[in-house]
């Protein structure tokens, strides 16, 4: 994602020195690692200890830690979660390339029916006096760009819910509390940014019915390439973390997106405003956008995710620092 509110070069000098041992991982990795400097400087003898005995690491983590009281959440959510948007948004573009989602190629590739009165009726009544039983088109999603110009909104940390029955959140040491919470997001493209599909080898094809019964079907007209263009997609989710409370400031121990969905009801205008593609894209379009962006949803999804889990164990986010 490109950022929306933090110059790129303003970020690097929040930047931690990466472990000189970490593998090689998208540039995400080093987004989370500004969003650990805003939580504070961790002591670099307790991120010795946590790395070099992983299990004693590990038992903290997942030991049951005392629920922060309401004013300590505030107090950790502010400290927290607005530098880990603004980094991550400074990074997104570059994950999405390198991950193999900008540009998202063969997103998907299928036969799509389509209402018989687009054409099918008299189409074959001109070629052999039939009726038409069936119409459709070969959607192949060739390709998808754009993805990594998704910008996450500002989260606002009044929409935090707090799961209360939640006490698997582990306390690092130097933590006082602990506790789990999520919040609803919403990200779109950034100013000027267009989500564009590709579609190759459009096949229209009708199967008919002859005036005698016999069944027959036309040889498929090829569409050609199309283009389609969105400048005002949004992605919803949920982000669900784990925060404790340190002293001063406080820490993230872990971090997910769920449920991230591009939304349906994105406009999507095509090269072709007139004639049969037109028409038949006007109807298409809506009708699949979920099954089209359904299709990129997850891997977008998982990608982030798994950038998450590598970015806790790595740069030692659970890990409380000091002022």
């Amino acid at each position: 994602m490109k950022p929306s509110t933090l110059d790129p070069e303003e970020a690097q000098p929040l930047l931690a020195d990466p472990p000189k041992t970490r593998r090689a991982t998208p540039k995400v990795l080093a987004a989370a690692a500004v969003a650990l400097c805003l939580l504070g400087a961790y002591s670099g003898s307790m991120a010795e200890e946590a790395s070099s005995d992983p299990e004693k690491r590990q038992h903290r983590l997942d030991s049951s830690s005392p629920l922060c009281d309401s004013t300590v959440e505030t107090s950790v959510v502010n400290y927290t979660i607005p530098g880990l948007v603004n980094v991550f948004n400074a990074e997104w573009d570059s994950l999405a390339q390198s991950t193999g989602l900008d540009p998202y190629m063969n997103v998907i590739n299928t036969d799509i029916n389509i209402p018989k009165d687009y054409f099918c009726d008299e189409s074959c009544a001109v070629d052999g006096g039939g009726s038409c039983t069936k119409s459709f088109v070969k959607l192949d999603l060739t390709e998808m760009t754009g993805l990594g110009d998704f910008v996450l909104e500002t989260i606002d940390q009044a929409s935090m819910t707090v799961n209360t029955d939640d006490t698997s959140c582990g306390e690092p040491d130097g933590a006082t509390c602990a506790f789990s919470a999520s919040f609803p997001i919403t990200s779109k493209l950034s100013s000027g940014s267009t989500l564009k599909l590709t579609f190759s080898n459009l096949d229209f094809q009708c199967k008919c019915k002859g005036p005698f019964g016999g069944a027959y079907q036309q040889t498929p007209v090829n569409l050609g390439t199309e283009t389609c263009k969105s400048t005002d997609a949004k992605a919803t989710g949920t982000l669900s973390v784990c925060f404790a409370g340190c002293s001063p400031g406080g820490a993230i121990t872990s971090a997910a997106i769920t449920e991230f969905k591009i939304s349906d009801s994105t406009t999507v205008t095509c090269d072709s405003n007139e004639g049969f593609w037109a028409e038949v894209q006007s109807w298409l379009i809506p009708q699949f956008a979920g099954d089209i962006y359904g299709a990129v949803n997850a891997p977008i999804e998982d990608a982030i995710n798994s950038e998450f889990s590598t970015l806790v164990d790595d740069y030692n986010l659970d890990t409380c620092g000091s002022s």
